[in-house]
């Protein structure tokens, strides 16, 4: 058996009854391609697609909180903490899932794009902060970024972006952490974090 894909498109020329014999390539060659094809596209993620153009359509998700009431009385120096609220809703959501408390779940593994926003604030000036992602509950240092608090109970801006190597049914959400020596009350009073696939593995 023969086929040109992928690296070129095939071309068959048409057959006229009474004229042209069937050999057994005229049947085994399509056969050829269309077993490239299948290999091409894989078998993740499973399931059925009306289309070629929704099975190939890249998965994304996110979820946002405003006015949150989270907080973590007392931070323990580098203890991750992750943020998980009831008021965090589902943003945009496709092939990935939001559990309602700020955790997104991926059903196909690949590249993401990852990014979160928000405002922290603490009970003490100069506290300083991690913010990061974390994937089935191990933080990514790729993704953390730091922050000073400028005053007491004063809302602090803070966002980071990376590029996570998801596998299917990973699970994605925010973090954070002091890592001074003292127990500060840490508050997150907005979040979004969103995912948006860039390609498969």
């Amino acid at each position: 058996m023969s086929t040109d894909y992928p690296g070129a498109l095939d071309s068959y020329a048409d057959k006229v009854d009474g004229v042209d014999d069937v050999l057994a390539a005229h049947i085994n060659n399509p056969q050829d391609a269309i077993e490239a094809i299948e290999a091409e596209l894989g078998t993740d993620p499973a399931g059925t697609f009306a289309t070629v153009k929704l099975r190939l359509e890249k998965a994304y998700g996110s979820c946002y909180g405003n006015d949150l009431a989270w907080a973590q009385a007392a931070a323990v120096q580098n203890t991750w903490y992750d943020v998980s609220d009831a008021a965090i809703v589902d943003g945009e959501l496709y092939k990935t899932t939001h559990d309602g408390n700020g955790k997104l779940t991926v059903a196909g593994a690949g590249k993401y794009s990852a990014d979160w926003s928000g405002a922290f604030e603490a009970d003490a000036a100069n506290v300083h902060v991690e913010i990061t992602f974390s994937v089935n509950g191990t933080e990514v240092a790729g993704g953390t970024n730091d922050f000073e608090t400028k005053a007491a109970d004063r809302e602090e801006s803070c966002a980071g972006n990376a590029i996570l190597s998801l596998a299917a049914n990973d699970t994605v959400n925010v973090s954070f952490r002091t890592t001074d020596v003292g127990t500060p009350d840490l508050a997150i009073d907005h979040l979004m974090l969103r995912l948006v696939q860039l390609r498969g593995t």
